[in-house]
């Protein structure tokens, strides 16, 4: 299921503690836009409602691994001048579905991993397998941190359903096989 690659590969490189690696697609939409548009794009551009559910962030509805509690949260996103081809189609894909007064669009690769592993370690486990650091860069909540995390009302959580697994998975389960880790 979601996340079980990254989580062998975590435990191969000796951090046995790790129960669970939640794999998590976030995006946050600015712009003057109802939220009724905002469902609208969810529904029709940034989840399959077979395989995937999504949420939209509200103050009475945070993320769903905010509260669990030994989560440690790394969020990838490209850095600031290398293009993100997520970002740019769903922009299209918004403009394509006729919604107007969206001025940007920002997708974040979320890993919520459980674990009671220090944070220092965590931090090893993001710069070793997650991410790409020419092209990208992370931040890390931890386990304590997360109680003081606000979600942005305009923020949408995307994850596949449990036991689907998505391309992304797939081709990180792959490059863990090809490395000689899984």
């Amino acid at each position: 299921a979601e996340g079980e690659g990254i989580k062998k590969a975590v435990i191969e490189l000796g951090f046995k503690s790790i129960k669970d690696v939640e794999f998590i697609r976030v995006y946050n939409i600015e712009g003057d836009i109802k939220f009724s548009s905002i469902n609208t794009i969810c529904r029709e551009l940034l989840s399959d409602t077979i395989t995937q559910e999504y949420c939209i962030f509200s103050k009475s509805k945070p993320p769903k691994f905010i509260n669990k509690k030994h989560f440690h949260t790394i969020e990838i996103a490209y850095n600031p001048g290398v293009m993100d081809p997520v970002e740019h189609s769903t922009l299209k894909g918004i403009k394509d579905l006729g919604i107007k007064g969206v001025k940007s669009v920002r997708a974040i690769t979320v890993y919520a991993i459980d674990s009671d592993i220090e944070d220092a370690d965590i931090e090893y486990v993001a710069e070793s397998l997650l991410i790409d650091p020419i092209t990208q860069n992370y931040s890390y909540l931890s386990v304590t941190e997360h109680s003081k995390a606000k979600p942005d009302s305009r923020t949408i959580e995307v994850a596949y359903n449990p036991g689907v697994m998505d391309p992304v998975e797939y081709s990180a389960l792959k490059a863990i096989r090809d490395l000689g880790l899984g």
